[in-house]
Formats: structure tokens, sequence, C-alpha cells
């Protein structure tokens, strides 16, 4: 086995939007990322031994998964979506990373004021058709755009490619329509284009994305692809939760919990942990500690201040890990269901 094949790689973002995001979520996850310069396609994660990053256009990252010349990648859900093989090699280990968050959208001009949802588009591109002509979409995305236009009923239609800026295309002539990627929808206002109100193709954000075959066939990269995953998992869990620590009178440790237990009025949250104080005057309180979900905090700080709990501290975990990574048995359960 040469040293080649011992290391994991991992393909990133070259440039654009996503490239600086993704570094900055890896650091997050305790990884950060070294690169010489801009000009280097190779790199480094701090921390994290036996792992080579590739740094690739975005374009390029699927296709580098699913011939296996990659066996992590973090793309866009959009881009992985419209270049992935059906039953291919490559699979999705976790759909959100909850960062690079925007739409893949149909966008007409605003001129067309008869034309505001799909049964619209439909009827023009009939349209279209009896005046011996086809409605022409210009996108990035041919295949994800076909797809959803058969699906609502349009036939009569031509995608156009373009890798360019798409925005301008229906007032220069080049396209009726476009299909695009929008963020907040300003880009398209400047350009006098408005979305179709039900012609959202895709919500896509940043997804970390796998290659069955080469993690398959080189078991031994899989340890350095668990630490990696178990990271960016622990990272992501952690967002989500929130410790309460809280001091409360008590005569004993089972009647500081049983006190907090009867008062508290949601199911999901671990605890209570409880330890004495010793405090000054002698008086018998302990300090319990909680971890509970985002969703949660503000109605389980009602309830201890119900109670009379004191010094309620709210802290926020840089990560929280379970006992096993769901996300690596994802890995593990697709590669073993590729063979």
């Amino acid at each position: 086995m040469n040293e080649k094949s011992e290391v994991l790689k991992i393909a990133l973002p070259s440039d654009g939007e996503m490239y600086q995001a993704t570094l900055d979520f890896l650091k997050n996850s305790g990884m950060s990322v070294k690169r010489g310069s801009s000009r280097q396609y190779l790199g480094s994660l701090q921390g994290l031994e036996n792992v080579t990053v590739l740094f690739q256009r975005v374009a390029d990252i699927s296709s580098k998964i699913e011939e296996g010349s990659a066996d992590l990648g973090i793309v866009g859900l959009d881009r992985f979506e419209e270049f992935r093989i059906d039953d291919g090699n490559a699979f999705v280990v976790a759909k959100d990373l909850d960062y690079s968050n925007c739409k893949l959208v149909i966008a007409v001009p605003q001129g067309w004021i008869d034309v505001s949802a799909m049964s619209d588009l439909s009827d023009l591109a009939l349209e279209f058709k009896h005046t011996g002509r086809e409605l022409r979409v210009a996108t990035k995305y041919p295949r994800l755009t076909s797809k959803f236009f058969y699906q609502n009923g349009i036939n009569y239609f031509k995608t156009i490619y373009s890798s360019g800026t798409l925005e301008v295309s229906p007032l220069m002539g080049f396209s009726d329509i476009i299909v695009d990627i929008t963020s907040t929808g300003t880009t398209l206002r400047e350009n006098q284009l408005k979305p179709i109100v039900d012609g959202t193709i895709i919500e896509s954000q940043a997804c970390l994305i796998a290659s069955a075959n080469s993690l398959g066939n080189e078991l031994h990269k899989l340890d350095s692809a668990r630490k990696f995953i178990a990271r960016i998992e622990g990272y992501m869990e952690g967002k989500d939760y929130f410790t309460v620590t809280f001091n409360l009178d008590a005569n004993n440790e089972e009647d500081a919990a049983n006190i907090f237990l009867n008062s508290v009025t949601i199911n999901e949250f671990q605890g209570p942990r409880v330890s004495r104080i010793f405090t000054i005057n002698g008086n018998s309180a302990y300090s319990l500690a909680i971890v509970l979900k985002r969703k949660d905090l503000q109605i389980v700080t009602d309830n201890l201040r119900e109670i009379g709990a004191s010094n309620i501290i709210v802290n926020k975990p840089d990560y929280v890990f379970d006992g096993q990574s769901n996300l690596f048995t994802k890995l593990m359960n697709n590669i073993t269901g590729k063979k």
C-alpha cells in the first residue's frame, strides 16, 4: 500500500462564496485549514493527521467524489444534485451544514404581469409552441431545471447552458427566462426579474458528500474519516444545545432534584447533575446543571424562576458528542450497501 493511498483526501471549494465560509466552518469545528497561497491546490487540516485537502472548483467537486479521486467533499447541495449520477458512487453524508444557504429559482421578467405561477408558465410555453418557438431557459442547472419543468407539466422548452451572469440574459434576448441561485432576490430585482411563487426547484446549502468506492476499497482511511465527521457532527450538535446551571435551597441532593423535576414542563433534557454548595451561613443549598435544546431555554428559565432558583447561568457548549456518531454510522451503511 503506497503512501498516497494512506491519506484521506477531502475536496473543498477553491474560491467563490463557499471558499471562506467553508474555511470558517471547519475552523469552528476544530480543524483549521492550512493553505500556502491561493494558487496552491493542496492543503492540510491542523489537528488531524493523514488528511490532504484538495482545493477544487465547486463545479468539479461532485465529479471528483464520483470518480473516487477524493474521498470526502463539501459542496452546495444544488451542485451535487445537478452533477450526481443516479445510483452512482457519491452520496450525501450530511445534507445541511447550516451555511451558504440559497434557493434555485425560476425567474421571469417583471413585465410579465400575467405570469406568476408554474401554471402560467405552462400556458405560456404552450402558446410559444403554437407560434413555432420554444420557451428559452438560461441556466447553469439544465438537469434540475428539466426535471422540475417536466414534473410541472411543462414539456415545450429549451434549456440554454450559460456559465456567466444569467440575470442579463432576458434583457439581451439570449433567453426568455432564467433558472438561477438566489439568496435575497436583490440581484433579480435589480435586473427586472421576479421569481415564480411556486418555482423554487431546490433549497440548497453546504453539504458533506462521500465516495463509497474509495472509502470502501481503502478501509484504512476510515479512522481519519470518522474523526473528521465526528468533529463536524459535534460542532453542529453543539449549536443547538445549552448548559444551564442554577442554585436551589433543598434538604439534600434527592430533594433538590425532585424540586426541579416536579416543576419542569419539558421532557427533552439531560440531568440534572446535583452537587452540594458549602455556604458561609450553613444553609443547605445545591447547584444543579442540565443540558437542553435551544427551543426549550425560555420555558425552563421561567420554570426555574417560579421555584426560586438563583444564579441561573447559561453557557453554550462548543461541541456536543453523542455515544456514537450518527453521521459516521450513515457513512458506513452507505459504503456497505454500495459493495
